[in-house]
């Protein structure tokens, strides 16, 4: 499998993860109210913060939420942080689940595959 196919394949089963349309990138900041209600709650510790130091996909993979490391950019809007940069320090992390983004991207879809 060439590296071409491996990432169309990625983005054809994972639409969501992907912040490349801007369209989508509005949606979801339209939206940043109700993914955060509908959010887990985390508190990450100082120790932790430390561990994870500017690194919110490997904070994922170890508190093992149900939202793909990929998906990183949505959780960094729902916190409103600007880049991995900014998280440095203990912090309430709030972590919307992949399918509460999945059902968003296809209410987002909807309209969009009239167009066509």
């Amino acid at each position: 499998m060439t590296v071409l196919s491996y990432l169309q394949r990625y983005l054809t089963e994972n639409p969501f993860y992907t912040d490349t349309d801007p369209r989508w990138r509005q949606f979801i900041s339209d939206y940043i109210l109700i993914l955060k209600e509908k959010s887990t709650v985390y508190n990450v510790t100082a120790q932790m913060a430390e561990i994870y130091y500017q690194d919110i996909p490997g904070l994922l993979r170890h508190i093992g939420s149900n939202t793909d490391p990929r998906a990183d950019w949505i959780v960094r809007l729902v916190n409103d942080l600007k880049s991995d940069l900014e998280f440095t320090g203990a912090i309430t992390l709030y972590v919307p689940s992949t399918t509460v983004v999945a059902n968003l991207y296809d209410v987002w879809r909807t309209p969009l595959q009239n167009e066509v």
